[in-house]
């Protein structure tokens, strides 16, 4: 479609109306009565096109990105783009930094310690989990008045445990061992000057290598141990000492086993073995030496057992030292009765 003007005059921007249209300032185009109104692409680079028909060679180039504001368009998204990828960025530290001071639970200090450099003192409180403690002098832990401290490990058998360690320059090099040692095996103490537990209440001595002496608070009714090493087990005078076994119990002196009080009661649901190897065995007390008769089996004899028997003759199994009687009768007219005269099917003497 054809659009026609009669007198169509495009003028540019210039300070004043000129008719002068060879002016510098000056900017416009003449377009014959009755023509066509081509298109006008003021910022289109063409060589091959008279640019002197459309504009003056001087127009600034910056007039046509107003002429175009796809490009400005792009420019302003590229650039909020960027702003908000840096805003997303800080956002991201901000919470790694807040998530890094709430697990190290930081604050004007750390949360549940307080160091005292004064008197070179670090404080604990509640529930700390550390995986070692290490002191350039000598460690002491204590703990409040009213609120006791308590030492546990989660770790298992074998190096599990809690370990007390001590440091020394030995010949130049620094020599790491332990010395105290509390795990699920039992407690060792080894190597040590001086160790004292002592009471909560009263502060006195429970124990003490300078004076080996086990203590049981008052309150504790009984010592649990799977092994005791002590040179001797002494009871109050007003009570009775007793030691109890679910299973075995065994008791070993390197020098002899001594057991001395005003009556020893020993009782076992099957076996009672007393050995010496290398000495005998003594059994003396001042009033004599009772056995629980009631407790020792009666075999039969051959003849058979009589009417009227009151006397027994204790007999001993050899080598593994089972006692049992047999009963000699009142009247007795027959050979002399020995330890072997007891019925076959009823050996004492085989061991089940």
């Amino acid at each position: 479609m054809m659009h026609t003007f009669e007198n169509t005059f495009i003028r540019g921007p210039s300070p004043s109306y000129s008719d002068d249209a060879n002016s510098e300032n000056a900017l416009s185009v003449t377009l014959p009565i009755g023509g066509v109104v081509p298109d006008l692409d003021f910022c289109r680079d063409d060589s091959k096109t008279d640019t002197g028909d459309y504009f003056d060679e001087k127009y600034n180039s910056d007039s046509c990105s107003r002429l175009h504001p796809g490009h400005q368009g792009r420019n302003t998204f590229a650039f909020w783009t960027i702003v908000v990828l840096l805003l997303v960025l800080t956002v991201g530290n901000l919470l790694l930094t807040l998530t890094i001071v709430g697990v190290l639970r930081l604050g004007k200090g750390v949360q549940g310690m307080e160091v005292i450099p004064e008197v070179d003192l670090v404080k604990f409180y509640g529930t700390t989990d550390l995986e070692r403690v290490q002191t350039n002098s000598i460690g002491q832990i204590h703990g409040f008045s009213d609120v006791p401290v308590t030492i546990s490990s989660d770790a298992g058998d074998g190096e599990g445990g809690v370990h007390v360690r001590v440091f020394r320059n030995g010949n130049g090099a620094a020599s790491e061992r332990d010395r105290i040692v509390l795990n699920r095996e039992g407690i060792l103490v080894q190597a040590t000057n001086l160790f004292e537990v002592k009471d909560p209440v009263d502060k006195q001595p429970i124990f003490t290598t300078h004076r080996p002496q086990y203590n049981i608070p008052g309150g504790v009714e009984a010592l649990q141990a799977k092994v005791v090493s002590a040179s001797g087990i002494v009871s109050p005078i007003d009570e009775s000492l007793v030691l109890e076994s679910d299973g075995r119990m065994a008791i070993r002196g390197s020098e002899g086993v001594y057991f001395d009080g005003a009556s020893v009661d020993m009782q076992a649901e099957h076996h009672i073995l007393i050995n010496s190897t290398q000495g005998a065995t003594i059994l003396e007390a001042g009033t004599g030496i009772f056995l629980d008769m009631d407790r020792i089996p009666i075999v039969s004899s051959e003849l058979g057992l009589r009417t009227g028997s009151v006397q027994y003759k204790i007999c001993v199994c050899m080598p593994h030292g089972t006692l049992f009687r047999i009963a000699i009768p009142r009247v007795h007219n027959g050979p002399k009765i020995t330890c072997a005269h007891f019925s076959g099917k009823d050996d004492p003497c085989e061991i089940n």
